[in-house]
């Protein structure tokens, strides 16, 4: 088998060490402990694997063998108390090996720890946990385990190697600690130095050895190593049993029953055996209620008399590892207070008793209490979903006791209930409840309870005068459209979003498509689709082949906690223009022939390096002319862009400006006046033409010129392809003039694949 390695907290700096884990233990902060079932290996004083020598003259009570080894050399000097010496290596030495190797991993296994970073001698005393170290394991002088009153108090200790005590040195057990609950789980090997007083089980990987004269209240078990004894007094310990008991009404009126309950335990690994019958003496006044109604799952029959119970007679056992309980409904005629208490040493086993008393209290009241009543306000009896409401209380007739509140779902009060809390009446009044958030619409039922106490009788409110409706959520549906304006064959979906519902909101939501505004007309299904917690799948995508105004809706069915929900049809509408493919025409005039659309856009949210502008390409002052557009709140200088021997018009340092390109229609003039704008900016922000394609039939374009306005009127807006040099610098007879920008970036090609034109003719000069 392959050794378990303990891990501990390394000693790098040792005094800091020590204190802290002194500090740990004066302060009573220490890690939980767990009892150890050595199952099979139990009834074993002494088990190894590879033999038992003994020197001298040794006593051992319990059980004593070896294997796969199972010689003995010495061993006619050893006196054997009770138990049996397995002198081969049978089946009970083999199963008590394997009960061991599970044993050892439990120990090995537990934590958290506190470490061991000196000389136990040195921490005494040491409270139930677990304590560990890296390395070796050292006692000189007394070890003192404190159990703390507990009867099943734990101690582990962890030894990542051996296990050594000084000659004399001492464990020794206060306040209810028992040597049956002291494990020792021992890396490689254990040794006791002379005359040693030692307590616990020894869990050693590998040999135990006695230096000489030692007495050991525990176990010596070897997992793959042998054991050395020598003139050793050893005893195998066991865990006394315990008892509790309580009353399942702690308080009744004269002459009322309440049931006994007792329990007797036994956390040993075989089963006690009850060496005696056991009485327990009820209080004078405390009676067996009519004809006993007595139980018990410890085997034997009960019987009871006036004033006592006698439980299973001797013989009867308590299982290993288990309890068995006995119950008993009992009176009290008379007012007052009884105590029932069982001392310690009153249950008497094959393997041992109680080492402490346990009580339970039981008051009986008078039968002529004062009449009391309770009467209950909520703070709202209408809510929605997700709302809090508390309860208030009003006692007449008693100033002393506790009120409970409960929130039900049917008239009666019996369903469902939900603890509001409970609160201390006092002369003051009664305390509110706690507020309960409710998810779950419906109706519900809310109660208070007195519980009296003596000389008050209890009372409770009345049911269905406190009625809580709790209502659904009235969500509203947002939605948002992947693009608002497109051109034809373009593909577009809706997302919806649920603002206000109910925590946890399911259902569907219908996305549909209308041509009115009144969302009634030429209905087009965009798909059903599933609400999850609240979230609203994505509508399916939409492809668009003709151009008009298209208005979408999206209907939530609502849930048990949610009312449904439409959002409004005019809320959202899509433009689909047509879009202009690339043309040409005889109507095109020179410089339409042999120029380039400009490229007025850098890449989104990057930001472009750009050289230093040439004196060729250096932008003209226009003077006082300047463009709004106050649909986009653009206001911006208008400079003139030269055009260059390739028929190209360079925007690249146009900046927060607009460009007319040379060659077209001065601006204000007859013709086409084209100007330009970035879409994004060199800083790959949005540039001063990011709305253009927004832009509507109707809106206005005024150029500023030396105090006039020129005030052009959109007539088109269309999203074109690169090449479209005809449909965007066609010569016109009226005065005109064409917005364009980039549209529509691809980052393989860092380029953009449209244009958009928007193109407006002069109206009105103010």
């Amino acid at each position: 088998m392959k050794r378990l390695k303990v891990w501990s907290i390394p000693r790098v700096v040792p005094f800091l060490a020590i204190f802290l884990a002194l500090a740990l233990i004066t302060s009573g902060v220490f890690a939980a402990a767990a009892h150890i079932n050595l199952g099979n290996a139990e009834k074993f004083a002494v088990l190894a694997y590879s033999g038992i020598t003994n020197v001298g003259a040794t006593t051992i009570t319990g059980d004593a063998g070896s294997s796969p080894t199972s010689t003995e050399p010495g061993f006619a000097s050893v006196t054997f108390i009770s138990g049996t010496n397995h002198t081969t290596a049978d089946t009970d030495t083999q199963n008590a090996k394997t009960a061991l190797a599970a044993a050892y991993i439990n120990a090995a296994g537990q934590g958290s720890t506190t470490p061991i970073s000196a000389d136990l001698g040195t921490m005494s005393p040491l409270i139930p946990g677990v304590y560990n170290s890296a390395s070796s394991i050292g006692l000189t002088g007394t070890l003192t385990l404190d159990g703390k009153g507990d009867p099943n108090a734990v101690f582990v200790f962890q030894a990542g190697s051996s296990l050594i005590t000084a000659s004399s040195s001492k464990v020794v057990l206060t306040n209810g600690a028992q040597a049956c609950n002291v494990y020792w789980q021992v890396g490689s090997s254990a040794t006791l130095g002379t005359t040693s007083s030692f307590v616990g089980n020894i869990l050693a990987y590998a040999s135990i050895t006695d230096d000489g004269g030692s007495t050991v209240n525990g176990r010596f078990l070897a997992e793959t190593g042998a054991v050395t004894l020598n003139n050793t007094t050893i005893s195998r310990p066991f865990c006394d049993p315990t008892i509790s008991k309580s009353f399942s009404l702690a308080s009744i009126p004269a002459g009322g029953t309440s049931t006994l309950t007792i329990t007797l335990s036994n956390i040993n690994a075989t089963s006690a055996t009850l060496n005696s019958s056991f009485t327990d003496n009820l209080p004078s006044g405390v009676e067996i209620a009519g004809t006993p109604n007595l139980s018990t799952t410890c085997g034997g029959s009960p019987t009871s008399t006036t004033g006592s119970l006698t439980l299973p007679a001797a013989g009867s056992s308590i299982p290993g590892g288990g309890n068995c309980t006995i119950k008993v409904d009992v009176t009290a005629p008379d007012v007052g207070v009884y105590v029932n208490t069982i001392p310690s040493g009153a249950l008497v086993t094959s393997e041992g008793s109680n080492t402490s008393s346990t009580s339970a209290t039981l008051t009986s009241t008078s039968t002529a209490n004062a009449t009391t009543s309770i009467g209950t306000t909520l703070s709202a009896t209408s809510i929605t979903v997700g709302g809090a409401v508390h309860d208030s209380a009003s006692l007449s007739g008693a100033s002393i006791g506790t009120v409970t509140y409960f929130a039900y779902t049917d008239n009666v009060c019996t369903l469902n209930g939900q603890n509001a809390g409970s609160v201390a009446v006092s002369a003051g009044g009664v305390p509110d409840s706690n507020s309960i958030t409710f998810n779950t619409a419906g109706t519900y039922y809310w109660q208070a309870v007195y519980s009296g106490v003596t000389g008050f009788n209890p009372s409770t409110s009345i049911c269905n005068e406190e009625v809580l409706t709790v209502n659904k959520a009235s969500p509203t549906i947002t939605t948002a459209l992947s693009s608002s304006a497109v051109t034809t064959g373009s593909t577009v979906y809706d997302n919806g979003t649920l603002v206000g519902a109910a925590s946890g909101a399911i259902g569907t939501v219908t996305y549909t498509i209308y041509t009115n505004d009144t969302c009634t007309v030429n209905a087009q299904t965009a798909g059903i689709k599933t609400v999850t917690s609240g979230v609203i799948q994505t509508s399916n995508p939409v492809t668009f082949n003709a151009a008009g105004t298209y208005y979408w809706q999206a209907v939530y069915t609502g849930d048990n906690n949610n009312n449904g929900a439409t959002s409004t049809c005019g809320s959202e509408v899509l433009t689909v223009t047509q879009r202009i493919p690339v043309t040409g025409g005889t109507s095109a005039s020179a410089v339409d022939a042999t120029s380039v659309l400009p490229k007025s856009g850098f890449a989104p949210l990057r930001k472009t390096i750009l050289s230093v502008q040439s004196a060729d390409k250096a932008y003209s002052n226009l003077g006082d002319l300047w463009l709004e557009i106050p649909h986009l709140n653009v206001n911006l200088p208008i400079v003139g862009v030269p055009r260059q021997e390739n028929g190209e018009w360079d925007v690249s340092w146009l900046g927060n400006q607009v460009g007319w390109l040379n060659g077209t229609a001065y601006p204000t003039m007859s013709g086409n006046s084209v100007l330009t704008g970035h879409v994004v900016d060199v800083n790959g922000n949005p540039g001063p033409f990011v709305g253009l394609f927004g832009l509507s039939w109707g809106d206005k374009v005024i150029v500023h010129a030396w105090g006039s306005q020129y005030i052009y009127e959109v007539r088109q807006v269309a999203e074109v392809d690169s090449g479209a040099v005809y449909s965007v610098l066609k010569h016109e007879d009226s005065p005109y003039i064409t917005l364009v920008t980039c549209r529509g970036y691809d980052e393989a090609s860092n380029s953009y694949k449209y244009r958009v034109l928007v193109r407006a003719v002069l109206e009105e000069v103010k």
